[in-house]
Parts: structure tokens; C-alpha cells; sequence
């Protein structure tokens, strides 16, 4: 590379960017880059990978990669870019120090706001190109957006600096594979404390909510030292459990406990230890504790040990959750669009409680004075409740798919699907019924 292109240490992999580039790492295993202009936006998700298949070696000796392991990872990934159309199948780059595919699609850009705002507008085209890096230890999917014209000036640009990806030569552990190496260790160094996996990037130690981002930033600073790591940063997260008032006493915490729903993945994820009750369309009514701070960080699952703990009937948990969600719900409104065909409201305060306002009866009551006695609600996401008529199928049949791309594009994705609201309760997806029509 020339002296006016510069070094980027992404800590997972290195890179080359043009001058003037602007680089952002909004958190582990993530890299956005920007053109001088704005006109070109780059993303690059590191993802680390397990020893390939046809091999019981380590991962530092596992079979060499080929262009069809790159091929069918950029595949799988393009797949959920519901969004794009994609134009050709994944190519190779010729040339490239590691296995490489490339290949790029359309989209249809989107206006800022909400969809159910735009959903009638039409947009100018955006161009994407995508591509997949690969080696035994590490995985880049890397992707470039922008207008077409704008695009297809940098080509040259982009193609350079996506070449000069370096990857490590030592395995590295990432998301899922990292939290569950924690999960393994704390279980050894801790067997009388319970440890179940959140997320890729939070794990349940005892009472704990924990954040496993600091100690993943000490592991790639000494990846050999990660077993003390995990003793003393799990120690130290221990000696803060007596301390929690909050979690200790039911009078502490009764006024701190919301309702959250749970998809079926994200519950198994915490080993049934959660207090839950199954509900639609594969979604669970379970209860989260937090303190003071509005940070979703800083709340927990509650737990069956908890309500032992307590000595609280899970109906006396429900009830108070219910309570404590009317309590902040009074100063929540609905803003909305109304048409020929359809009308659709949502809540207009972002709340990560939105969702699970939708078993309030007193909203169901408001919602009707607009919508009917039967209408449809949906929750892609925890901060989203939409509530609509719809009497045009092509319109109902566009709205059913901008939801489900909500969901896919979030990272606590609820349910792609629709609920019913009737005057006899909330029903599943119409559609799941037809399915079973003779």
C-alpha cells in the first residue's frame, strides 16, 4: 500500500483505508467505515469459526479453507438480506490472499421514519456489494451500500482495500463462541453458582446480569491468560451479589419488575430457569428486574430461584408486573397513519416495554375507538407495538413483509408475525390458521 493509505487495527483483523475514511467500532467484532463524501457506507462483522467439518484437529491445524467455504458462508448471509436483490451468485476473487467471494444487489432505499409513514412512497435505487473473507480462525462479511453511480466510482477503492484484509493466524473467540468458553470456565472455577447464557454478549451468574464486553477486551489483549480472566472477573462480579438489596427482598423489588416477552430461542438460551408462561406465536410472557437506571443493561430475568427465594406464587409476580407496566404506561400515546384501506397506529415513545403493552385491556379499549373491535397488532421488536386495520390484501400482504424485515434486522427480533386482537383476546397469526385449512 502507498504511504497515503493507512494501517486500521480492527483487533479481530487488519486493513488498509483510503485518506480521509472514517472508521467506527460500535462494539466487539464490528467495524463501519465512511467515505469523506458520506456517500458510501462500509460494514465489516468478524465471526469466529470452529474447526471445519472433516476435522478433529485444533483449530490452529484444521483443513484449509477453500473459496466453496466462502462462497457458502456469503450465500447463507445474503439470504437474509430480505431487502436486497441480489443479482448473481457468489463469485470468486481472483487473486485474494484468502478465500474470497463477492456478489451484489439492489435495494429500494428507505426514507427516514417509520415504514408505515413511506410505505407508499417510491425511493431511488441503492447498490450493495457483499463479500466473505475467510481463514481456519475467522470469518469477515464485509459490506459496501451507496448510489449506484457513486458506488461504481469507488469500485476500485473498495476492491483494494477489501484485499488488504489481514486475518490472525491463531484462533480468536467471538460472540457465542466466546460466552460459551466463559460459560465452560465459570462453571469450573464456580460449581455452586448457576451460569446460563443470555446473548452473545451477556451471561446470568447467579442473580447477575453480566456484560462479558470488558472481558472480552482483556482476552484479545492476552488470549492465553483466559481462564485467570474469568476467575477474577466472575470473583469480582460474586463479592457484588450480597450486596443486592434489590434482588435480597420482595419489598425491594416488587416495584422494579416489568413483563417481557421471550422468543422460544432466547428462553432456551437460559435453561428454563426463567420464570415463564408460554403465550402466541411461539413468544413467552416472562419478567425482567432493573434498578434505578433506565439502561437495559441493568436489568435481569427473573428467576425461579428468585420467586423461591421471595416466596412469591408466580400469579402474585404477574399481577405486580402488570401493575408496575399500567404505572408506566400513562404517559405513552399513539401516533399513526390513516388511509383509504387501512388504518395503523404505534406507540410514539421509544420504551423497551412497548411490546409488551400489548396485554393491557385499557389499550385494547383505546385502540378500538380507531380501529374496530377486531384488528391486528404486531411486535417485531421489544421498543415496537403497531396496531392497524387493513382491508387491502396487497396493502396487508406489504405491511406483513416490512415487519418481518423489522424483525430480522434487530438484534432482539420478537416475532415476525401478526397477532389478532379480538373481543375475546389475543389470537395467533390468521395466516398460521390457513395453513391448516382443508
Amino acid at each position: 500500500m502507498t504511504s497515503h493509505w493507512h494501517t486500521h487495527d480492527a483487533g479481530f483483523f487488519t486493513l488498509e483505508t483510503p485518506p480521509g475514511w472514517i472508521a467506527q467500532q460500535p462494539n466487539t467484532g464490528t467495524l463501519l467505515l465512511q467515505d469523506p463524501k458520506a456517500d458510501i457506507a462500509m460494514a465489516l462483522v468478524a465471526v469466529s469459526k470452529a474447526p471445519l467439518p472433516g476435522s478433529s484437529k485444533p483449530a490452529a491445524a484444521a483443513r484449509p479453507v477453500t473459496f466453496v467455504d466462502a462462497q457458502a458462508e456469503l450465500q447463507k448471509w445474503v439470504e437474509s438480506q430480505k431487502n436486497v436483490k441480489v443479482r448473481q451468485a457468489p463469485r470468486q476473487v481472483a487473486g485474494a490472499a484468502y478465500p474470497t467471494a463477492t456478489t451484489e444487489g439492489l435495494q429500494q432505499i428507505r426514507p427516514g421514519g417509520p415504514w408505515y409513514r413511506r410505505i407508499f412512497r417510491r425511493s431511488p435505487l441503492m447498490l450493495w456489494r457483499y463479500w466473505a473473507v475467510l481463514n481456519p480462525h475467522l470469518l469477515v462479511l464485509a459490506t459496501c451500500n451507496g448510489k449506484p453511480a457513486a458506488l461504481e466510482k469507488q469500485r476500485q477503492f473498495i476492491d483494494r482495500l477489501i484485499a488488504s484484509i489481514q486475518l490472525p493466524k491463531h484462533d480468536i473467540l467471538i460472540g457465542r463462541r466466546f460466552t460459551e468458553t466463559v460459560v465452560s470456565l465459570a462453571r469450573s472455577w464456580f460449581p455452586e453458582t448457576a451460569v446460563v447464557v443470555i446473548d452473545d454478549a451477556h451471561l446470568q451468574f447467579g442473580s447477575q446480569n453480566v456484560s462479558l464486553v470488558n472481558l472480552h477486551r482483556r482476552y484479545l489483549a492476552s488470549p492465553d491468560e483466559l481462564p485467570t480472566q474469568v476467575r477474577a472477573f466472575l470473583t469480582a462480579v460474586q463479592g457484588d451479589l450480597p450486596a443486592s438489596a434489590i434482588a435480597g427482598a420482595w419489598a425491594h423489588a416488587r416495584e422494579r419488575i416489568m413483563p417481557v416477552f421471550l422468543t422460544r430461542a432466547a428462553l432456551n438460551n437460559a435453561s428454563g430457569r426463567v420464570v415463564n408462561e408460554e403465550w402466541i406465536n411461539g413468544l413467552y410472557i416472562t419478567y425482567v428486574l432493573g434498578d434505578d437506571s433506565a439502561s437495559p443493561t441493568r436489568e435481569r430475568p427473573i428467576t425461579l430461584d428468585d420467586i423461591a427465594r421471595w416466596k412469591v406464587p408466580a400469579d402474585d409476580l404477574h399481577e405486580q408486573a402488570m401493575h408496575n407496566l399500567i404505572v408506566h404506561s400513562h404517559e405513552h400515546i399513539m401516533e399513526g397513519r390513516k388511509s383509504e384501506g387501512y388504518t395503523m397506529l404505534g406507540l410514539a415513545n421509544a420504551d423497551r416495554h412497548n411490546a409488551t403493552r400489548i396485554l393491557l385491556p385499557e389499550l385494547h379499549r383505546k385502540l378500538r375507538e380507531h380501529l374496530g373491535t377486531t384488528f391486528y397488532a404486531a411486535m417485531p421488536t421489544r421498543e415496537v407495538l403497531l396496531a392497524f386495520s387493513i382491508t387491502d390484501e396487497d396493502v396487508l400482504g406489504r405491511v406483513r413483509r416490512e415487519i418481518a424485515d423489522d424483525f430480522h434486522r434487530s438484534s432482539d427480533g420478537l416475532s415476525p408475525k401478526l397477532f389478532l386482537v379480538t373481543p375475546d383476546g389475543i389470537a395467533g397469526d390468521p395466516a398460521d390458521a390457513e395453513d391448516f385449512e382443508l
